[in-house]
């Protein structure tokens, strides 16, 4: 039986001003959802492209889950008009490489580092790193928390169906 297609969910930040703003499109493996951002997404520029406004510069950060299992993992998108970056400071590199996001060379790793300052423990984390020269925005993609390798690879799998313009 062929892998369900992943479904795309729409990142962006919404001002009665403005309207939307799309950080990206991101697919996400069946069932995995994505929750509305835990903290307001921070804009610091924006640029058009075709009929949209992309953020050029922010953050935003989401929870995405399984309601199933009751997994929850953290996903933390940063774009920036510079190179992005890949997380350097971790307890094991577990795999490193070259990936396709919308069309765009990417690399990524997979990593377990330490849980932040009050939380004990290990967390296993993708890092998908990208430049989209059609917008010219240099995208950063971090999901992870307490699950497998293997949830992790197909989070990556579903990337090459990410829209970033």
């Amino acid at each position: 039986m062929a892998d369900p297609v992943p479904v795309l969910h729409r990142l962006a930040a919404s001002n009665i001003v403005v309207g939307h703003t799309d950080f990206l499109f991101l697919p996400l493996p069946p069932p995995w959802r994505i929750t509305r951002a835990v903290v307001t997404p921070e804009v610091r520029t924006t640029v058009r492209s075709g009929a949209r406004t992309w953020v050029a510069s922010g953050e935003t950060r989401h929870v995405v889950f399984d309601r199933d299992r009751n997994v929850g993992l953290e996903l933390v998108v940063r774009i920036g008009t510079g190179p992005p970056r890949l997380p350097r400071r971790v307890r094991e590199l577990l795999d490193e490489g070259g990936a396709f996001c919308n069309g765009h060379e990417a690399r990524y790793r997979i990593v377990r580092r330490g849980r932040g300052f009050l939380m004990r423990g290990e967390e296993q984390i993708l890092a998908v790193a990208f430049r989209c020269p059609v917008t010219q925005r240099g995208v950063a993609v971090e999901i992870g928390g307490a699950c497998a390798e293997g949830e992790l690879r197909r989070f990556l799998a579903a990337m090459a169906g990410l829209e970033c313009h």
